[in-house]
């Protein structure tokens, strides 16, 4: 066996086997990085004019197109924008609308048909009678 041949160094342990104090590298402790903070809410031009417009359909009585309109503009605006309560004043105003309308097509549907009902009644109860 050949003397000028240093002795094998012991194998390094993993950062997994190493202890608590000793510390890798050129001797400093390791730190975790800070979180990275979330990106700012871009505030969409386009979304905000589609609250406004879902607003300004709604009290124009276009209920579906306020609804469709306002759910647009809800899903590209960020949480913390002002055109969301536009975009919502929006939604209520044009489900409002749309409720209105089917009701009052239901109330107009039964009075159109209220009295041609009401007279085939009388007609049917008289074509019995002098029968």
């Amino acid at each position: 066996m050949d003397t000028n041949t240093p002795a094998p160094a012991p194998p390094r342990p993993t950062t997994d086997e190493r202890p608590a104090d000793e510390v890798p590298g050129d001797g400093r402790a390791l730190v975790p990085a800070p979180p990275v903070p979330a990106p700012a809410p871009v505030d969409d031009p386009t979304a905000r004019g589609l609250a406004i417009a879902a607003l300004v359909t709604a009290a124009a009585g276009f209920g579906p197109v306020a609804i469709v309109l306002g759910h647009i503009a809800l899903v590209r605006l960020p949480a913390a924008t002002d055109g969301r309560g536009l975009a919502i004043a929006g939604l209520v105003l044009g489900y409002i609308t749309t409720v209105g309308f089917v009701i009052g097509m239901l109330v107009v549907a039964i009075m159109t048909i209220l009295p041609i009902l009401v007279i085939a009644i009388i007609a049917i109860g008289s074509a019995a009678g002098a029968g």
